[in-house]
């Protein structure tokens, strides 16, 4: 509204005199504004606010003159004189009417952080994710002396901050390619130098960084060979140097609320009414413990999805866009069959929610798979049948919308479905998103002959591609020979082509760390891409030692035209020479979180 305003009022004095310092900042402000669109959320937001707030407050003063030049003129008129209160009192009962709920929410029972660092708090009915928060903090402190170092991945320093640790990186958050492979090999490495005593981690509602525990596979690696569980707190895992990997206990993100507690416990056919009407409610907390409630009861009775209770309930228009927004927020899979059923709608809007819950539940679906204390999958599929059909339907269909694909797609691995091959091998070519869940899904489904297509598509830069596929890569090379014989076959055809996707192979061999690959990493020393020879360093490194490798290696690390391919080299050298320890410890298989 503030630009709105401004923009008129500078066409209007456009011409005036005295106007260059307000008419700067209106410009600054629109242009501060305009280079976040479109991520105009809250936190990029606070960025643009200050020079918008300077240039309202300039408003503010040319309006308080004009009333003040108004009311002078006015003199004595009785009706002038009633016009000051009158206003102040409107102004005063309009802030009474905001501010009313934040006021009474300081009366109601509320959970404080119990750290001197930062004593904020909440109302006690959203408090459940502050609460896991600073259970995570306490238990990281009684692992971790206060000011030893600890990592939390992808985003989640708050934790160090409030246990009174620190971060050894320069990274504070990992998204895809900020930091690269090549930053993350040099974090790996500290790590690796000094150990901490415990990491942290998300293990769901990830929000901006869902593609970052794929992504990042060589930090994955390490944390999954040298840590354990220790204990989870909602979101939150607390993992410990030389733990044992476990399975924990299911830790909700939420506390019920007494509606919803009531509503627990009993069959979905006799409930579902009452708790599809409070996952519709005002309050966002509520919505998600509502449809929390549901899908435990779907899990419970998994018979029938979502979709035919949504239909008995009968919900309008506006309550059901409610509802998928708030399966877009929990991006629980539980409710899949239901998500394809609303897609399929003739609704344009329903569909539209319903396919943008699914790339979001997608996303998460994949990101839980990667987790630091271990893959975490559904253990139940609600309404497995119809889902299952829908997901041919999908996949069989060449003008389904590409997020339904996509979806479909990773959902065919998850199912087992193994009829689907034939229509997953023909997305590989597809959309980035369908096309990494499509190679993912036959990963699992039919791996054989697989890994040369995979290569192939590491030339692609789309984030999906990027995040997925070569954990996939090497998720196939992990599973033993044959399979490995065949994943190293293709891949040092890939180090060995100049292009794109060069790099990317070397970082997965280096994660592979087979010495098959020896001839062709030192090869790719001598490539002409600095990117190129910084991986094949690195990756030389976090091979067996061998004197033709170490030769090759510290050539590089003294006539290198390029200084962080000398620093690689040199510390890959200190590896080879056992100065060092090497990353590259495979990593332990483990179960399915639930």
């Amino acid at each position: 509204g503030t630009h709105a305003v401004g923009v008129v009022w500078l066409w209007r004095r456009r011409a005036a005199a005295g106007c260059d310092v307000p008419a700067t900042l209106l410009l600054c402000a629109l242009f501060m504004h305009l280079q976040l669109y479109p991520r105009a959320d809250f936190m990029h937001l606070i960025d643009a606010i200050p020079l918008t707030a300077v240039f309202t407050a300039y408003l503010l003063q040319r309006v308080m003159e004009w009333w003040r030049a108004g009311l002078a003129a006015a003199g004595a008129d009785g009706f002038a004189r009633a016009v000051v209160p009158v206003t102040v009192a409107v102004l005063f009962a309009c802030m009474a009417v905001r501010v009313s709920p934040s006021l009474a929410a300081l009366w109601a029972p509320q959970f404080r952080l119990p750290f001197a660092v930062a004593p904020v708090g909440v109302e006690r009915e959203h408090a459940s994710t502050l609460e896991h928060l600073g259970a995570a903090a306490a238990h990281l402190a009684t692992l971790v002396p206060e000011g030893g170092s600890s990592l939390a991945f992808p985003a989640a320093d708050i934790v160090l901050f409030l246990s009174g640790t620190r971060n050894p990186t320069p990274y504070a958050y990992f998204f895809p390619g900020r930091p690269d492979h090549r930053d993350e090999a040099e974090i790996v490495d500290a790590l690796v130098a000094a150990p901490p005593l415990a990491l942290v981690s998300l293990n769901r509602a990830f929000t901006f960084f869902d593609a970052a525990p794929p992504y990042y596979f060589l930090l994955r690696r390490f944390a999954r060979a040298r840590y354990g569980l220790a204990e989870r707190h909602g979101r939150f895992d607390v993992l410990a140097l030389g733990g044992e990997a476990r399975s924990p206990a299911a830790a909700p993100d939420h506390e019920d609320g007494d509606a919803v507690a009531a509503l627990r416990g009993h069959p979905l056919h006799e409930t579902a009414s009452a708790l599809l009407r409070l996952a519709t409610d005002d309050d966002l907390a509520v919505r998600l413990n509502a449809l929390a409630a549901i899908g435990d009861a779907l899990e419970a009775e998994p018979s029938r999805g979502l979709e035919t209770y949504v239909a008995a309930a009968g919900l309008d228009r506006a309550r059901e866009v409610l509802l998928l927004r708030t399966i877009r927020d929990a991006r629980d899979a539980r409710t899949a069959s239901y998500l394809f059923a609303a897609a399929a709608r003739s609704d344009a809007r329903i569909a539209s929610e319903a396919l943008g819950a699914m790339y979001v539940t997608r996303a998460e679906l994949i990101a839980r798979r990667s987790l630091w204390a271990g893959s975490d999958a559904p253990a139940v599929w609600p309404g497995r049948s119809e889902l299952a059909s829908a997901v041919r339907a999908i996949l069989a269909d060449a003008t389904a919308p590409p997020r339904a694909t996509a979806f479909a797609a990773d959902l065919a691995g998850a199912l087992g479905q193994h009829e689907t091959v034939p229509a997953l091998r023909a997305r590989l070519s597809a959309d980035a998103a369908t096309a990494a869940s499509a190679a993912d899904a036959l990963a699992t489904l039919a791996p054989g002959g697989l890994a040369c297509e995979l290569t192939r598509m590491l030339e692609r830069s789309d984030l999906d591609i990027v995040a997925l596929v070569p954990t996939t890569l090497l998720r196939l090379g992990e599973q033993g020979e044959p399979m490995r014989r065949e994943v190293g076959a293709c891949l040092d055809d890939a180090l060995a082509r100049p292009g794109p996707g060069r790099e990317a192979a070397i970082w997965i061999a280096a994660a592979l760390a087979d010495p098959r690959h020896a001839v062709t990493l030192r090869a790719a020393l001598a490539a002409v891409e600095p990117g190129v020879r910084a991986a094949a360093a690195w990756a030389l490194g976090e091979l067996p030692p061998e004197v033709a490798t170490t030769q090759a290696l510290r050539a590089a690390s003294e006539s290198d035209p390029d200084a962080d391919v000398r620093r690689l080299a040199a510390r890959a050298v200190v590896k080879q020479d056992g100065r060092s320890p090497r990353a590259g410890t495979p990593a332990p298989a483990l179960g399915n979180v639930t």
